[in-house]
């Protein structure tokens, strides 16, 4: 029940289920990702990525704050709209497919191992967990072809404003969304996931059958899962001042853990009408007090704090309302949690409740609803519970979803771990706009070492042009470069990739024809199947160069470790970094900093064990190389 007596719609009430099929609330499903999840009700999921909140300066966060606000603004008041955050565990299959370097059989194989082994040591950084966030609308329509045609309407205006968000919006397929509730209900087990529609239609089995665990057995509490132990609270008493990390605080656990929040807008009418009478009963509740008070001859008593209040809060909302385009959004906030034994959930229940309490709110453990509860938080869109509280746009907006951008391109090279969540930032530079890179810090903080081969039939060729006189300096370039031109173009036609490092990048724009030839290959490569990565330790010698700063600008990938100041300032400008993001970049330690990945912008940590053979590889330090 809202605060303002209105009732909110959910979804009918399920009979007691007598097999665990019967208690996942879904009545069909469609190809394209649509769910018949009740009497003419219909939901479909969509993913949207994170983006880089927590690192953003207070104006961009104000930027985001708002621009979040018009995303809950745009929430039909004829739907359901629930946005989940899905902390789930990583699948190990699907990790080592995708990340790992397969063995060759060849003298690089140490290194290869090694390789593995730090990467599958630095997943464990974030314990196997990795975090995915949904919206999912509900909707009532008669036919399927409405519903379809609502979800197409829909999908395009949300794509557009996550956009403004720097968010990535998909649509999820069926096949994806029943992924998603089979990785829940089979936690550990997501290898065994396999549906395929035409054989199971052949074999009589549903849809359910390829998802639904084994056991399900729900207590007063809690409820058991294959063996795991499992509980759904909601949040009950909301402060009235919450900061907008609550969210990322609360699933920032090591669990397995979905959190969902249920938002059922109203329309601007009917909110405008509510809240008039809402403040007319506060003004009337005075003014019976009022005359109480006269007829005592008590004409000067002060209103009561309780009813000032009543009437002060009446109004704001109603000029929320009329004078702030805000919105009338009854909201439910649940989340679910699993471990393995009783014990340890009840551990980890007291521990998340004791951070809404830090935020002085109040998440109460669902009592016989548990049921009710898991299809609920779970992205059905199908909630059960009649549970809410009345909230305008900026109190919901509040409830921020977002926390920090992470990278994982398939296929892609392990960079570092992000130094928020602690995930693999894993980087296909083929993904990117252009694959161009640079890598920036001051000596010491990163950079690395590898032997010369003069034999340019080899795959590895490396120049040095340290030793060629002032004089001879911009023709040994442009020979170089042109070598190089030439090595891309004989790999493009042999279908091979070419990546090219140049080491004191500055020095080449000292000379307006290397200078040329090298904004040239910039902007070529990228045709020819090749990346370039420029090193430097001299970012504000660099950039004195008006060739640099365009190239730098336009590079989807730079790396930026531990930086002077000056240079901090001149990088801070360029890229916009924002004051918190500089603190990564400030005085850090070896193998921290900050990389640009695209429109990301992602703190790192990347230490590789000294007692590797890559670290001795890679290793310029005196006394180690």
């Amino acid at each position: 029940m809202s605060l303002f007596g209105h009732k909110q719609k959910t979804v009918e009430p399920d009979v007691i289920p007598t097999t665990v099929e019967q208690a996942i609330p879904i009545r069909d499903v469609c190809e394209d990702g649509i769910f018949l999840v009740g009497r003419n009700l219909w939901s479909k999921t969509y993913r949207f990525t994170d983006v880089n909140y927590a690192t953003a300066s207070k104006e961009d966060k104000e930027g985001m704050f708002f621009a979040y606000s018009e995303i809950l603004n745009t929430f039909d008041a004829g739907a359901m709209t629930k946005i989940t955050v899905n902390n789930r565990r990583l699948n190990q299959t699907k990790f080592r497919e995708n990340n790992m370097l397969e063995l060759q059989g060849d003298s690089l194989d140490k290194y290869r191992n090694e390789y593995n082994r730090i990467l599958a040591g630095n997943a464990n950084l974030s314990n196997g967990i990795t975090q995915d966030k949904y919206l999912t609308v509900t909707v009532e329509k008669k036919a399927e072809e409405e519903a379809r045609a609502y979800f197409n309407r829909i999908s395009a205006e949300f794509a557009a404003l996550f956009a403004k968000l720097g968010s990535r919006f998909d649509e999820i397929t069926a096949e994806e969304k029943l992924r998603i509730l089979f990785d829940f209900f089979h936690y550990g087990a997501e290898d065994d996931y396999h549906y395929d529609a035409g054989l199971y239609a052949q074999r009589g089995y549903s849809f359910k059958d390829a998802i639904a665990p084994d056991c399900l057995e729900f207590r007063t509490d809690y409820f058991k899962m294959d063996g795991r132990y499992g509980r759904v609270l909601y949040l009950r008493d909301y402060d009235n001042f919450i900061k907008d990390s609550f969210i990322a605080e609360l699933t920032d656990i090591d669990r397995g853990m979905i959190l969902s929040i249920d938002a059922s807008p109203i329309t601007t009418e009917a909110a405008v009408k509510l809240g008039e009478n809402k403040l007319l009963s506060v003004e009337t509740n005075i003014s019976n007090w009022q005359r109480k008070q006269n007829s005592n001859n008590n004409f000067s008593a002060t209103v009561p704090y309780d009813m000032e209040r009543q009437r002060e809060e009446s109004r704001e909302f109603l000029n929320d309302l009329v004078a702030r385009d805000q919105r009338m959004i009854p909201a439910l906030i649940t989340l679910v949690h699993t471990a393995d034994t009783k014990e340890q959930l009840d551990v980890d229940t007291e521990s998340i409740r004791q951070c809404a309490r830090k935020h002085l709110c109040s998440l109460n453990i669902l009592r016989w609803q548990q049921l009710e509860g898991l299809n609920t938080v779970l992205p059905y869109g199908a909630p059960k519970l009649d549970i809410r509280r009345t909230l305008t746009t900026e109190s919901l907006a509040v409830f921020m979803p977002f926390r920090v951008q992470e990278v994982c391109h398939t296929g892609g090279i392990y960079y570092a771990n992000n130094a928020i969540s602690k995930n693999l930032i894993m980087v296909n530079r083929a993904e990117l706009l252009n694959g161009n890179s640079f890598i920036t810090g001051v000596s010491g903080s990163g950079t690395f070492a590898n032997e010369t081969n003069v034999d340019t039939k080899t795959r590895l060729i490396c120049y040095d042009i340290h030793d060629l006189g002032r004089a001879l300096m911009p023709i040994g370039m442009l020979v170089v470069l042109d070598n190089i031109l030439n090595r891309i173009t004989a790999n493009k036609a042999r279908g091979r990739k070419t990546y090219i490092f140049i080491d004191e990048i500055y020095l080449l724009f000292k000379y307006e024809y290397s200078a040329n030839f090298l904004f040239t290959l910039w902007k070529r490569v990228r045709k020819y199947g090749a990346f370039i990565t420029g090193i430097t330790q001299n970012v504000e010698d660099l950039l004195q160069s008006h060739t640099a700063r365009t190239m730098l600008a336009n590079s989807e990938l730079v790396v930026m470790l531990n930086q002077a100041a000056t240079d901090r300032e001149e990088l801070a400008s360029l890229i916009g970094i924002s004051d918190l993001q500089m603190g990564y970049i400030t005085n850090v330690d070896a193998g921290h900093g900050l990389v640009k990945i695209g429109g990301a912008l992602v703190p790192f940590v990347n230490k590789v064990p000294k007692d590797t053979k890559l670290y001795a590889l890679m290793t310029t330090k005196f006394g180690e190389s």
